[in-house]
Protein backbone atom coordinates (compact mmCIF):
# COMPACT_ATOMS: atom_id res chain seq x y z
CA UNK A 1 0.00 0.00 0.00
CA UNK A 2 2.64 2.25 0.66
CA UNK A 3 4.13 1.58 -2.59
CA UNK A 4 1.02 2.56 -4.59
CA UNK A 5 0.95 5.63 -2.37
CA UNK A 6 4.37 6.53 -3.17
CA UNK A 7 3.91 6.21 -6.75
CA UNK A 8 0.49 7.70 -6.79
CA UNK A 9 1.50 11.08 -5.16
CA UNK A 10 4.00 12.16 -7.94
CA UNK A 11 1.77 11.47 -10.59
CA UNK A 12 -1.52 13.55 -8.81
CA UNK A 13 1.35 16.01 -8.24
CA UNK A 14 2.49 16.50 -11.93
CA UNK A 15 -1.10 16.55 -13.22
CA UNK A 16 -2.02 19.32 -10.98
CA UNK A 17 1.31 21.20 -11.86
CA UNK A 18 0.60 20.42 -15.57
CA UNK A 19 -3.41 21.07 -15.66
CA UNK A 20 -3.94 23.60 -18.87
CA UNK A 21 -5.00 26.77 -17.63
CA UNK A 22 -7.17 29.08 -19.18
CA UNK A 23 -6.43 32.80 -20.05
CA UNK A 24 -9.03 34.89 -18.23
CA UNK A 25 -11.12 36.45 -20.79
CA UNK A 26 -12.89 39.93 -20.33
CA UNK A 27 -16.37 39.74 -20.72
CA UNK A 28 -16.59 41.33 -23.67
CA UNK A 29 -13.93 38.78 -25.19
CA UNK A 30 -15.89 36.39 -24.46
CA UNK A 31 -19.45 37.98 -25.60
CA UNK A 32 -17.34 38.42 -28.90
CA UNK A 33 -16.51 34.63 -28.95
CA UNK A 34 -20.21 33.60 -27.60
CA UNK A 35 -21.11 36.46 -30.62
CA UNK A 36 -19.19 34.49 -33.43
CA UNK A 37 -20.12 30.71 -32.20
CA UNK A 38 -23.59 31.69 -32.90
CA UNK A 39 -22.71 33.38 -36.19
CA UNK A 40 -21.13 29.88 -37.30
CA UNK A 41 -24.29 27.66 -36.43
CA UNK A 42 -28.05 27.67 -37.87
CA UNK A 43 -30.52 25.23 -37.31
CA UNK A 44 -28.76 22.64 -39.29
CA UNK A 45 -26.18 20.58 -36.78
CA UNK A 46 -22.57 20.80 -37.88
CA UNK A 47 -19.86 19.02 -35.92
CA UNK A 48 -18.05 20.07 -33.11
CA UNK A 49 -14.78 19.87 -34.81
CA UNK A 50 -15.64 21.77 -38.04
CA UNK A 51 -17.34 24.66 -35.53
CA UNK A 52 -13.90 24.52 -33.71
CA UNK A 53 -11.80 24.72 -37.47
CA UNK A 54 -14.62 27.80 -38.58
CA UNK A 55 -14.14 29.86 -36.05
CA UNK A 56 -10.49 29.26 -35.93
CA UNK A 57 -9.90 28.62 -31.60
CA UNK A 58 -9.17 25.72 -30.18
CA UNK A 59 -10.66 22.95 -28.41
CA UNK A 60 -9.99 23.77 -24.82
CA UNK A 61 -11.15 27.83 -25.25
CA UNK A 62 -13.91 26.79 -27.62
CA UNK A 63 -15.25 23.99 -25.07
CA UNK A 64 -16.33 26.23 -22.27
CA UNK A 65 -18.26 28.91 -24.49
CA UNK A 66 -19.92 25.99 -25.72
CA UNK A 67 -20.79 24.84 -22.67
CA UNK A 68 -22.21 28.59 -21.16
CA UNK A 69 -24.24 28.56 -24.83
CA UNK A 70 -25.86 25.17 -23.76
CA UNK A 71 -26.55 26.04 -20.71
CA UNK A 72 -28.05 29.39 -21.68
CA UNK A 73 -30.54 27.40 -23.88
CA UNK A 74 -28.90 29.08 -27.21
CA UNK A 75 -27.35 25.80 -28.47
CA UNK A 76 -28.02 22.25 -28.65
CA UNK A 77 -26.12 19.20 -28.86
CA UNK A 78 -27.40 16.42 -30.61
CA UNK A 79 -25.96 12.65 -31.46
CA UNK A 80 -22.51 12.32 -32.91
CA UNK A 81 -20.85 15.72 -31.64
CA UNK A 82 -23.47 17.95 -33.36
CA UNK A 83 -24.47 21.41 -32.62
CA UNK A 84 -27.03 23.48 -33.64
CA UNK A 85 -28.81 26.38 -32.76
CA UNK A 86 -31.45 25.89 -30.39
Amino acid sequence: LSRWIQTVNPISTFMQQSSIRQPQRSLRQTANLHQEILEKLNHSPIAEDQLVRDVGGSVSTLSPALVALELEGRIKRQAGGLLSLA
